[in-house]
């Protein structure tokens, strides 16, 4: 059986006496690894979501190009329209309306 030596107590306490400052850095270096960590976290989040995101729209998209769904024209439709729009903007239709810079009372104070 190995036995090991029994070290003193005052030889211990004059070693954690020794290092003593290695606990803030200790904290601090576990404080630098926290913020590696959400450094790294925040860069995946980033490529996932401008990256991966545009990518699998860009393949949506190409999806929905490669297969055109094409509409049958109202051809109805579209001849009222073109009336419609034909007698709007004919000339002689408009009426004859009152000038907006010449001022006329009709009533009289």
């Amino acid at each position: 059986m190995l036995s090991f030596p029994k070290k003193n107590p005052a030889e211990l306490l004059s070693f954690h006496r020794a290092y003593r400052s290695v606990r803030p850095i200790r904290l601090i270096a576990i404080a630098a690894l926290a913020v590696i960590a959400a450094i790294l976290a925040l860069t995946g989040w980033f490529v996932y979501r401008h990256i991966y995101q545009t990518i699998g729209a860009a393949q949506t998209y190409g999806l929905a190009a490669a297969s055109p769904q094409i509409k049958p024209v109202n051809f109805k439709l579209y001849e009222e329209t073109a009336a419609a729009k034909q007698q709007k903007f004919s000339t002689s239709t408009l009426a004859a309306g009152r000038d907006p810079f010449v001022f006329a009372s009709s009533t009289k104070p």
